[in-house]
């Protein structure tokens, strides 16, 4: 699963949720991005926990 995860950029091929999302650093604990929806809603978030191997439970 963190595979999956660790690719931001490719959300939206597998969640029809996502358009896309903006990344302002690397795919780690603490970098900022941005979740645009379909319908342009913007959502900010920060990844509060990245570690290689593991995924919360979604």
């Amino acid at each position: 699963m963190f595979e999956v995860l660790a690719e931001p950029e490719k959300w939206a091929e597998w969640n029809a949720g996502v358009a896309r999302i903006e990344m302002h650093g690397p795919f780690a604990a603490g970098t900022e991005a941005v979740m645009v929806l379909p319908d342009s809603t913007v959502l900010p978030f920060t990844f509060a926990w990245v570690e290689p191997g593991k995924a919360s439970r979604m």
